[in-house]
């Protein structure tokens, strides 16, 4: 038996917590818009898309993710929303645009955040048998 027959590839389960996170980052999303505080909406349009993924929208969670990338100037936003759109790809089965992503992370990172994008980028690695 081979290792990538035993192993069971980490995957975050679907759980009502995470649609119980979705409605108060909703919330959050509409209050932080209604007030004007963009980085703050971009935040959770981020926190939005990675519940989005986890329930399995993840072309919705991709787009979310870009919209905020394309539309931020913070580069802790950068980063999160090419982290978060890479974990998107990599769970809708695009491995090739997650790596593209996750590297394309990596230009926007601290050292904490690119030991993080390391390490999302080496279990996609794992999954494809790389």
């Amino acid at each position: 038996m081979f290792l990538e027959d035993m192993v069971e590839y980490q995957r975050d389960r679907v759980t009502s917590g995470v649609f119980q996170k979705l409605v108060v980052k909703l919330c959050k999303a509409l209050v932080f818009k209604l007030s004007n505080k963009k980085e703050k909406l971009e935040w959770q349009l981020l926190l939005i898309a990675d519940c989005l993924r986890i329930i399995g929208l993840c072309r919705l969670a991709y787009r979310i993710a870009f919209k905020v990338h394309t539309s931020t100037s913070s580069v802790k936003n950068k980063f999160w929303s090419t982290h978060v759109s890479g974990m998107a790809l990599q769970y809708s089965g695009d491995m090739i645009g997650a790596e593209k992503a996750f590297l394309k992370s990596q230009d926007f990172a601290c050292e904490l955040s690119l030991s993080f994008s390391l390490q999302h980028l080496g279990k996609l690695n794992v999954e494809v048998g790389n």
